[in-house]
């Protein structure tokens, strides 16, 4: 019974986060975090799936949106600004109470395409 409450809630979170088009996840093959097992991208946010639950991150729309005119060249900083361009962000993960360890998240129909990325690993170097 209450496997079919977390159903229902996934379900219920994709539908309402999916606003009626098609999911289509990602498998990790090292380009997340090593806990992520499946990635999607959803409107403002992304969808995480992994052993024993899944982990929802959203942004506030109008902030992206203000990032991305920005980082694109469409909007220009004001002169003299000191104001941070700020992204309010929030997630939430749902991990399932007793969830067996033996579960395996496998794809099940390949997408048509594949996805390219670059792994950057962050260099600090200190100038005196």
């Amino acid at each position: 019974m209450i496997r079919y409450r977390y159903i229902t809630l996934l379900l219920l979170i994709l539908s309402t986060t999916a606003k009626a088009q098609n999911i289509e996840f990602i498998e990790n093959k090292g380009q997340w975090d090593s806990r992520v097992k499946f990635r999607s991208e959803v409107p403002s946010g992304s969808f995480f799936i992994r052993n024993g639950g899944f982990t929802v991150l959203q942004h506030n729309a109008q902030d992206l949106q203000t990032i991305l005119e920005y980082a694109h060249g469409h909007k220009k900083m004001p002169e003299n600004s000191k104001a941070p361009v700020v992204l309010r962000s929030h997630s939430y993960a749902v991990d399932f109470s007793n969830a067996s360890d033996k579960v395996e998240v496998i794809p099940d129909k390949p997408l048509e395409f594949y996805s390219n990325y670059f792994i950057v690993k962050r260099l600090i170097l200190e100038l005196y």
